[in-house]
């Protein structure tokens, strides 16, 4: 049940591109892909002109002609005559940035060309290196596959890149053993962390180690600067699930896309989705290969769906009215004519205009595409409410139906904390959500007692929820006399304006917005770890059910 949820993100993600990366007749510039990588010496300035040379022989090979001479030392340039692809290449001093841009006409589809554009900028002691691709379309645009330039792959391969301060190469990330799986997770928690991480398990069912169910190396290889490809032995999985919890975890040749700003603490295991086997096999859109290429197409998007693409590594057009503005500056300097101040400032004046042209093609490519997102998840996420509530209807029914036949479901009370997550699952999918959070603080508490939680959970499923959804003094009563057959009580707990007191230690993020828990439901008043207990909660009107975001021990109080 959980993986099924698990599931829907994949497929709200799959609602996301559709329109976006493959059919977008609507803008004229669509933004492909963006990559940027950090490379680190000691001689940054060698480094600096390496990458260059590595761009420029990239070029040479498209550029239809001979690169005039002065390229190689790093000078600018322009080829715009009849014969070769458009290729322009401009330096600045300072800060010391070298950028290309070169546009290839697409071979079968008329009026369509690629924009690939590559800057270089020395910053103290690191280089850093961006590419952008982009397509131009002057008219309809079929759909194409999301792609990064081969020249990512050149450098990387010649070169020490880092992405998110990794060390990165062509082939994916293995890990195995128990250091490599702290490195991982200290990884994936990183804050800092811009680029998704991909993790492909390899271990099966049968506890023996084996290929993927899709091909790692060849997502590594698609998705280079865009993504982190991970792939894990059995043991490793293991090892992760202990460090973060089933429902974190990927294992059984499983997939699953670890997303930037990662908080198990906080995050739905849903914002991280996973991709069984069995449903990875049967991937609507063409099975495996299908599922690969979404994954590709996922990660790409997400270089530049939402990312202020230009804030570090700015546009060719930004750096050309840089240096022409450098190059009036020294004229001006050096005594030029008036009339010589005003031809540059004339080219000046066109060169910004065609950079305000520009800018507003790609910002409308952006807007559109993200307004595209925003209409596709709001229908999804309406309709998978819609599913949902009418899955609570039929749930309901079919308990009440043999309530009436003198059939009721037995449920199970563990001793032990240890397959909490599967109960929950198993028995309160639909009433009671508990949260990650709440499932790492019990299973690290000392509490003496986990039957009581147990029991807790089964009074908000059977009685709590009934009296929210239906309401009525009577079931109220029940439910208070349920708690108190277990010597507990419902209150407020220490939340609104008190909250802030604590930090955020009485809120959790649901749903995408930030909630309060409310309520709590607390037993032996003691301090005693062993014996006290809590359970914090808040009631969603929207999904009709309890929220549950920490047990069994007691949040901090302005008392502690």
């Amino acid at each position: 049940m959980a993986s099924f949820e698990y599931m829907d993100s994949y497929m709200m993600m799959v609602a996301q591109n559709r329109g976006i990366l493959r059919n977008s007749p609507f803008s004229q510039v669509q933004s492909v892909s963006q990559v940027q990588l950090t490379f680190r010496s000691d001689d940054p300035i060698k480094v600096f002109t390496d990458l260059r040379m590595e761009v420029l022989r990239w070029l040479a090979k498209r550029a239809g002609r001979l690169l005039p001479k002065h390229a190689w030392d790093g000078e600018s340039f322009d080829m715009l005559e009849v014969g070769s692809q458009p290729v322009s290449a401009l330096s600045l001093d300072e800060p010391k940035y070298w950028c290309m841009r070169i546009s290839d006409a697409d071979k079968t589809v008329a009026r369509r060309s690629w924009t690939t554009e590559t800057g270089i900028l020395l910053h103290e002691s690191e280089v850093m290196l961006g590419c952008r691709l982009q397509c131009v379309a002057l008219a309809e645009s079929p759909e194409f596959q999301a792609s990064i330039p081969g020249l990512v792959k050149q450098v990387v391969e010649n070169h020490e890149a880092y992405l998110d301060g990794r060390r990165i190469t062509i082939k994916p990330w293995h890990i195995d053993s128990d250091s490599d799986v702290d490195n991982l997770v200290e990884f994936l928690l990183n804050p800092q962390r811009t680029r998704p991480v991909i993790a492909i398990s390899l271990g099966g069912k049968d506890g023996f180690d084996g290929h993927g169910v899709i091909n790692a190396s060849n997502l590594a290889w698609k998705t280079l600067g865009a993504a982190h490809v991970v792939t894990l032995s059995g043991n490793a999985s293991y090892r992760l699930t202990y460090k973060m919890g089933k429902e974190f975890s990927v294992y059984h040749k499983a997939v699953r896309t670890y997303r930037p700003r990662m908080n198990v603490y906080e995050d739905l295991p849903g914002e991280h989705p996973l991709a069984l086997p069995s449903r990875i096999e049967d991937w609507s859109e063409g099975g495996i290969r299908g599922f690969e290429q979404f994954l590709v197409e996922q990660a790409l998007r997400d270089t530049v769906i939402g990312v202020d693409i230009y804030r570090e590594l700015p546009s060719f057009a930004e750096i050309h009215t840089q240096v022409l503005k450098q190059r009036r500056n020294k004229a001006s300097q050096l005594g030029a004519s008036d009339k010589e101040l005003l031809e540059i400032a004339l080219e000046e004046n066109d060169v910004l205009s065609q950079k305000i042209q520009e800018d507003k093609d790609t910002y409308d490519g952006l807007l559109q595409a993200s307004e595209a997102d925003r209409q596709q998840v709001e229908a999804e996420r309406d309709q998978s409410r819609a599913d949902y509530r009418m899955l609570q209807s039929r749930l309901t029914y079919l308990e009440a139906a043999l309530k009436a036949i003198g059939k009721q479901e037995q449920i199970p009370i563990p001793d032990t904390f240890e397959d909490l997550e599967a109960w929950c699952a198993n028995y309160l999918s639909g009433y009671v959500h508990v949260m990650p959070r709440a499932f790492r603080a019990a299973s690290k508490s000392g509490f003496e007692n986990p039957t009581l939680a147990y029991n807790t959970l089964q009074i908000l499923r059977d009685y709590f929820v009934p009296m929210k959804r239906d309401g009525g003094l009577d079931k109220k009563n029940a439910y208070d006399e349920a708690l108190a057959g277990l010597g507990l009580e419902d209150t407020p707990s220490f939340s609104g304006a008190r909250a802030g007191e604590q930090g955020d230690q009485y809120k959790v993020r649901y749903n995408g917005r930030s909630r309060y828990l409310d309520r709590h439901i607390k037993g032996s008043s003691t301090r005693d770890e062993r014996y006290a207990f809590r359970l914090y909660y808040f009631w969603d009107d929207d999904s009709q059910q309890v929220v549950v975001g920490s047990f069994p021990g007691h949040l901090t109080t302005r008392a502690t």
